[in-house]
C-alpha cells in the first residue's frame, strides 16, 4: 500500500521540485532600454512600481505594474507582450492599425482594454467582455469564449 502511495504522489513531488523558482522582484535599471522607452511614450504620467523578472522554459519576461494601475509585459528583448489597461482604454498608438480599424468598425461604443500579443496571434479584450482574437498579421479569426 506504501508502495502504490509513493508512486501517486511521486508525479506532484517532481513537479514542485522542478518549478522554476527563478521569478524575483528587479529594479528599473535592469529592465530593457526598449521597456523602459515604450513606458515613457505611452505611460508617460506614470511610475513603475513593481517589476518581476519572470525566467521559465520559454525565456525571460518582465511583468512591470505602474502606479496608474497598468499591468505589462516584455520580453527579454524589451519588446511588448501585453498591455492591460483595464478599466482604462490601451493607447491607439500601441493597437495594430488593422486590429484598431475592425475594433472601431464592428465595435463603435466599445474599447480595447487589453491586448497580448502571441507568436501568432492578438488576444485583444474589450470593455464590453468579449475576448477577440486576431492572426499575427490582425486579421479577425473568432470571438473567443
Amino acid at each position: 500500500m506504501k508502495k502504490y502511495l509513493f508512486l501517486m504522489l511521486l508525479p506532484m513531488v517532481i513537479g514542485l521540485a522542478s518549478c522554476d523558482y527563478h521569478d524575483r522582484m528587479v529594479e528599473v535599471g535592469d529592465l530593457p532600454t526598449r521597456s523602459t522607452e515604450f513606458i515613457s511614450t505611452y505611460f508617460p504620467e506614470c511610475e513603475i512600481v513593481a517589476i518581476d523578472k519572470d525566467r521559465d522554459i520559454n525565456g525571460v519576461t518582465y511583468d512591470v505594474v505602474l502606479n496608474c494601475g497598468v499591468k505589462l509585459e516584455f520580453k527579454s528583448s524589451g519588446e511588448w507582450r501585453e498591455v492591460d489597461c483595464e478599466p482604462d482604454a490601451v493607447p491607439v498608438l500601441i493597437i495594430p492599425e488593422k486590429i484598431l480599424q475592425f475594433v472601431n468598425n464592428k465595435y463603435p461604443d466599445s474599447y480595447v482594454v487589453s491586448i497580448e500579443r502571441k507568436l501568432t496571434r492578438y488576444l485583444v479584450d474589450l470593455n464590453n467582455d468579449l475576448e477577440l482574437v486576431f492572426d499575427d498579421e490582425g486579421n479577425f479569426k473568432r470571438i473567443d469564449d
